[in-house]
């Protein structure tokens, strides 16, 4: 990583979104507050977006080239080069308001995390804001309370779970190594989250719409995943489990954990998985006891509080799956 250069890095993932790309690159060329870098991560497109990507290259537009690895391999890559002092993620087809970076700076006193208002845009029906009641938390403490009302918010139950609603501080991702998930194409910006917000002491969330969403039904958000990612995103919440002193935040996490672990178990394509998932689930079952909702078969199996009877019950059920 170099010394640190622009108030501003903005870290774009691209991957085949010719089409809305230009009006995405334009939305930041236009903003009104100009100390940013831009940094285009082309991921192995095959369509026009790296020709597109380099129309743009200048002293602070880069373009990255790398072989298809994911969102996730491209945002790390776009930290790699990251020389701002705070941190923006944009998705490739969504745009920003023209003001949105002067609104994030402008504020006197600078957050480690600021989350801030969007709209989704939707094709076959109108549009939907979502703006968050103004807030500061001044501590490591106040910081997890917050994200717990910001959790479990009526409004929009998915606010934390995105990275680009949010503006991050570059020291701490240097310092502590955050980085994503590779490999990892559901939650991955929340498991992210997760880690960074863990190291900070302070936390605001701004009653600005700033960014513009774009929800289209395809994609890697809609694809069927695997007993592996699974496992990466279970093992992520486990993980997160001790890093918060929150008894809310510490029984969602060990939930979520729980019950990624099982998803895993009921994906799962042979006995090494299998394995693997239940030991996994077993360990996080019996050390916290997450109170996880299992339905028919799967509830009575558990009655039987038996790691290795768990384990029987999902061999048996992929043998008899390869005899239809």
């Amino acid at each position: 990583m170099g010394t640190l250069q622009y108030k501003i890095s903005i870290i774009i993932p691209v991957y085949n979104s010719e089409r809305y790309l230009r009006k995405c690159i334009d939305s930041i060329t236009g903003q009104t507050f100009r100390d940013f870098e831009l940094i285009l991560v082309n991921d192995g497109s095959t369509d026009g977006s790296e020709d597109v990507c380099r129309s743009y290259a200048c002293d602070y537009i880069k373009v990255l080239s790398q072989p298809n690895g994911g969102v996730s391999k491209a945002r790390n890559s776009g930290l790699d080069a990251a020389t701002g002092e705070y941190v923006v993620f944009v998705d490739s087809d969504d745009w920003l308001e023209p003001d949105a970076l002067e609104v994030l700076m402008r504020q006197e006193e600078k957050a480690d995390i600021t989350f801030y208002g969007s709209t989704f845009h939707h094709a076959d029906r109108i549009a939907l804001s979502y703006i968050p009641d103004k807030m500061f938390c001044r501590s490591s403490a106040a910081v997890q309370k917050g994200l717990v009302n910001l959790l479990y918010n009526p409004r929009h139950p998915d606010y934390v779970g995105f990275t680009w609603n949010k503006m991050f501080r570059n020291d701490i991702i240097r310092k502590y190594n955050i980085r994503f998930i590779e490999g990892l194409t559901i939650r991955e910006d929340e498991a992210f989250t997760y880690a960074y917000v863990s190291h900070c002491e302070s936390l605001c969330t701004l009653p600005d719409i700033l960014y513009n969403y774009r929800a289209t039904p395809t994609g890697l958000t809609f694809s069927r995943k695997t007993s592996r990612e699974y496992i990466l995103l279970a093992t992520a919440y486990a993980a997160a489990i001790e890093d918060y002193g929150s008894g809310e935040l510490r029984d969602y996490f060990a939930r979520s954990a729980a019950s990624y672990y099982f998803l895993a178990l009921r994906r799962a394509e042979d006995k090494a998985t299998i394995d693997e998932a239940a030991g996994l689930f077993w360990e996080t079952n019996e050390r916290y006891n997450p109170r996880i909702r299992l339905k028919g078969l799967y509830k009575i199996v558990m009655k039987f509080e038996s790691e290795s009877i768990l384990k029987r019950f999902f061999h048996l059920r992929i043998a008899l799956k390869k005899k239809r």
